[in-house]
């Protein structure tokens, strides 16, 4: 039942964001629930599977998980609206993460993580004419500016009792953690639009069971993205994703390393419109960064495929 329900909660809720322009793109990592165009609200529902192979130490040395098995699945779902006047909005998702862990060919049965919310507003500056760039006309040239505040809320903060090997990443979550960016996003010409987002947050300190304690901290993180409008209903593009996490995190249970972690990921995504302009559907294949260097401090990294339906309302 509990499947179903969550099943029938992805499946109620997605659109375009270069509606003013008529034609279909895709919502980036960072930007669920985000109004654009002509329209005033948003509902967007999904999930994102991730298989993980392998883990960074503190010295940036790639380890394989060996024996272990390790993977992640989390549902999302949020959406956003206009309030007051067309340059403000607000915004709410909520993220429920299923996790399993295999340690050393021991099963253990896959158990929900921290629950968590996100609560934000955004403020657009300017706004791109959508027309490329034109050199006859100066104010094509002018990109979208926005600037943004959220919230993360620890909505329930997993079962207890659970030791999980390499689980930092997991008690990290599960604390209130302010924070906010700016988003500029130019159409470069009729069809491409490239975007770049750098945000701020700092993770506030908590206690975890047994006293042990996490320590709050602060993380930076940056997205560049290239988008295709293809046509009316189809839009494909790639992303970059650099992240920067200061945080030490302390547990009685993983004893994770300290120190701050670097975590680097890229990959495609995919939107196509089912029914223009209401619905659309998005997929995206991305991967942390895998190799001899690269990041550091990451208890584990794979791949990640994610799927999300959104609907849009005017």
């Amino acid at each position: 039942m509990g499947w179903a329900l969550a099943a029938l909660l992805v499946l109620s809720v997605g659109m375009p964001e270069a509606q003013a322009q008529g034609a279909p793109a895709v919502s980036v990592p960072g930007e669920f629930g985000r109004v654009d165009g002509d329209q005033q609200a948003v509902m967007r529902g999904g999930f994102e599977v991730a298989p993980y192979v392998g883990s960074y130490d503190a010295r940036g040395h790639f380890v394989t998980l060996g024996d272990t098995r390790a993977a992640d699945l989390v549902l999302r779902l949020g959406g956003g609206l206009r309030v007051g006047v067309e340059a403000l909005q607000v915004h709410a998702e909520a993220a429920l993460p299923l996790a399993y862990r295999a340690l050393a060919g021991e099963q253990v049965a896959p158990w929900v993580g921290p629950i968590e919310g996100l609560v934000g507003v955004r403020w657009t500056l300017l706004d791109d004419l959508r027309l490329g760039l034109d050199s006859a006309l100066r104010a094509s040239w002018v990109p979208t500016v926005e600037l943004y505040a959220r919230l993360g809320v620890p909505v329930w903060r997993g079962q207890r009792g659970v030791a999980v090997g390499g689980g930092a990443a997991l008690l990290e979550a599960g604390a209130w953690e302010p924070g906010g960016g700016a988003r500029l996003a130019k159409y470069i010409s009729y069809r491409d639009v490239v975007s770049w987002s750098l945000e701020g947050a700092f993770a506030l300190a908590r206690s975890t069971e047994g006293g042990a304690g996490v320590r709050g901290g602060a993380s930076l993180r940056s997205v560049v993205t290239w988008t295709r409008v293809h046509s009316m209903t189809l839009s494909y593009g790639a992303l970059g994703e650099v992240a920067l996490r200061g945080a030490v995190y302390q547990d009685e249970q993983t004893q994770a390393a300290t120190g701050p972690a670097l975590a680097v990921r890229v990959g495609g995504f995919v939107s196509y419109a089912l029914a223009y302009p209401y619905w659309e559907i998005s997929a995206q294949l991305s991967s942390d960064w895998v190799g001899p260097r690269g990041a550091y401090n990451l208890p584990y990294v794979g791949p990640r495929v994610g799927v999300s339906l959104q609907r849009a309302f005017f």
